[in-house]
């Protein structure tokens, strides 16, 4: 018989929970894998906890490029952002100032055979931004033509573009939303009515919008309105011309009589001109006659010009005839006549009143006998109203 050794039959009886014991103490961490995300700009701790680490293991952090950032406590690069905190058993890896470029998946790991790791997966977020060198300016066109709008815009998860339109001396409460989204807004065949400030707004959530303004200016000829094309004054008296012009760039305007330019600095003219601004590239051109003369009646023309093109509109001034108003007079009736007036005309008597009103119009006054001629008319017609009361009296 084999005579076996005390010591090797107790080796053998203890080794496999020698070998548990052994693997019991063996370093493990909290997690396998974590998810975190950060946005732009701010610091980031990604953390890494062992437990059992002993002091034979060493602790290093390695970035998405493999590229060994730490070993336990101590930078292994020229990076200051990148730096190692926390208690006891913990080797959490900071990064500050987190760039866009430090995304992706970092190992903590320790030198144990084989080697084990706990991997934290990072997600940057990037705030909207609008890239100016590569967005539109103010533009200025010509009416009819096409008008297209960049905004460049970047950020992580990518940022939405809305458009909005406003009027240039408009508030921000007059603000359109446009039915219009993404990097680029085409305005086809612009009219005078494009003539506004628009402004393209960038979010993505990470942080508050962003927005750009551009100034589209349209260049148009001008438009003349006449508020009447006919106007009438009594000789002697003030009269005032009104034009609407219509018109960018401004141009020039002015008032004509028989197709000449009327001289308002010439002594002793009689006209005066005012303009005044009422918005919206539209101007107010008056025309003032401080005492009207028989040669000012006729017609004016208003006539506005710009480079890229004319307008007019013409109105006629007439004299203003003023027709006699009738005249009333009263006559008295006696109780008989007001009876036999009523059953001959129909005519029902007023009780509060004795007299008949009838109207008698006034006849021109030519000269000095017109008084004469109008009492004569006077008489005559008394006369001619008794003698048909008298005559309606007798056939009663």
């Amino acid at each position: 018989m084999w005579k076996i050794n005390g010591n090797i039959v107790l080796l053998i009886i203890f080794y496999p929970f020698l070998i548990g014991a052994r693997r019991a103490v063996e370093p493990t961490f909290d997690s396998a894998v974590q998810n975190i995300t950060v946005k732009a700009g701010h610091t980031i701790i990604l953390p890494c906890r062992i437990e059992n680490r002993g002091t034979k293991y060493a602790i290093i952090w390695k970035s998405p490029d493999n590229i060994i950032l730490t070993m336990d406590y101590q930078p292994q690069t020229d990076e200051p952002r990148y730096s190692i905190i926390g208690e006891e058993n913990e080797w959490n890896l900071q990064i500050t100032n987190v760039l866009w470029e430090d995304r992706g998946s970092y190992q903590c790991q320790i030198n144990t055979k084989p080697i084990r790791y706990k991997t934290v997966n990072v997600n940057v977020q990037v705030p909207a931004a609008i890239v100016d060198e590569f967005s539109s300016n103010d533009a200025t066109v010509d009416e009819g033509e096409t008008v297209v709008l960049y905004c460049n815009v970047t950020g992580v998860p990518r940022p939405e573009v809305t458009w909005y339109k406003k009027p240039f001396r408009g508030l921000d409460i007059d603000r359109q939303k446009l039915d219009k989204t993404g990097e680029m807004l085409v305005i086809k065949n612009v009219s005078r009515y494009c003539d506004d400030i628009y402004s393209c707004v960038a979010e993505n959530g990470v942080s508050s919008a962003v927005s750009r303004q551009m100034r589209v200016t349209v260049e148009y000829p001008p438009e003349v309105t006449l508020p009447s094309s006919r106007m009438r004054q009594i000789l002697g008296k003030a009269t005032m011309f009104e034009c609407k012009v219509n018109a960018f760039p401004v141009g020039e305007t002015s008032w004509r009589k028989f197709g000449e330019k009327i001289r308002i600095k010439e002594e002793d003219s009689g006209f005066s001109t005012d303009a005044y601004e009422i918005g919206g590239n539209t101007w107010v051109v008056t025309l003032t006659i401080t005492k009207v003369r028989q040669t000012d009646y006729g017609k004016y023309e208003c006539y506005s010009s710009n480079p890229l093109g004319s307008d007019s509109e013409t109105l006629e001034f007439f004299p203003y005839s003023v027709e006699p108003k009738p005249t009333k007079i009263s006559v008295e009736y006696n109780d008989k006549e007001k009876h036999k007036l009523k059953k001959s005309t129909g005519y029902k008597h007023d009780k509060n009143s004795s007299n008949k009103e009838l109207p008698i119009r006034r006849r021109a006054r030519n000269g000095s006998g017109d008084s004469k001629s109008n009492m004569t008319s006077l008489h005559l017609t008394l006369l001619a109203l008794t003698l048909t009361i008298t005559f309606i009296s007798l056939i009663c």
